[in-house]
Order: C-alpha cells, then sequence, then structure tokens
C-alpha cells in the first residue's frame, strides 16, 4: 500500500466517501439517494462485493463493476424507498463492502415521516437546529 500507508491512518487499501449515509427526515412516498465514491489507494488492483441490506427499504447498487485499479474510483448508490402508507419510524441498517482482506460497515440512517407530518417536523427541525431536514 504506496499511498493508503501515507494518507489512510488505518492502513486501509480502499478509501470510502462518505464515511456513513445520514439521511435525516425522509418523507414517506419518496425515493432518497446518496452516492459513496470508493478509491482504491492501494499498489494493486481490487474487487469488491456489496452485500444486500437486510431492511428492504434500503436499495444498493453498484452503478460500475469490475476491478478497481490502483488510484481509480467506483460508485455505489444507496437509496432509500418509502411508500406512502409506511408507518413513521426509525430506519438502521449498514451498507457492507467486502474486499479480499477487509470489510467496510458503514452505518445507514433515517427517520420516517407521514407525508403530511413532514411539514410539521421539518419546521421543529429548522427551530432547533437551523436547518431543514
Amino acid at each position: 500500500m504506496v499511498t493508503g500507508v501515507l494518507h489512510d491512518p488505518l492502513k486501509r487499501s480502499l478509501n470510502v466517501m462518505p464515511s456513513q449515509a445520514v439521511f435525516g427526515g425522509v418523507r414517506a412516498g419518496t425515493h432518497n439517494e446518496i452516492i459513496f465514491t470508493l478509491k482504491n489507494e492501494d499498489s494493486i488492483g481490487h474487487r469488491i462485493t456489496v452485500k444486500p441490506c437486510v431492511d428492504k427499504r434500503v436499495v444498493i447498487q453498484q452503478l460500475e463493476h469490475g476491478v478497481i485499479a490502483p488510484g481509480m474510483t467506483r460508485k455505489i448508490s444507496v437509496g432509500i424507498r418509502v411508500t406512502e402508507d409506511e408507518p413513521e419510524g426509525r430506519i438502521s441498517d449498514q451498507l457492507c463492502i467486502v474486499t479480499k482482506h477487509e470489510t467496510f460497515k458503514i452505518p445507514i440512517t433515517a427517520q420516517v415521516h407521514l407525508y403530511e407530518n413532514f411539514e410539521e417536523a421539518d419546521n421543529e427541525h429548522r427551530q432547533t437546529m437551523g436547518k431543514s431536514l
């Protein structure tokens, strides 16, 4: 690991950005998505396997396939699909990326609000945190 040793205190071969997926408040009946970027910081190519999530509302899609050459990147899409008849509640799961030598577990969190309750929850969040859900 040439560049991985220089920049990563954990000496990992892949750099996963962002380090977590925090969706915040999610309105029922919508689709929300975060794109993860994996960069190979090693001197050899790597293959990855993305494990499916336990929660069926979390949709993971590998946008590019094949070997990740040294210095190259790959993208993974993590989406939250919540139907309108879905009850309010919390989504908590993890994205699991497996390489030959390492397993990366990235937490995924979201708070589901009913369509009619979303505006109220958003206004509360703006007053306490100063920003929108």
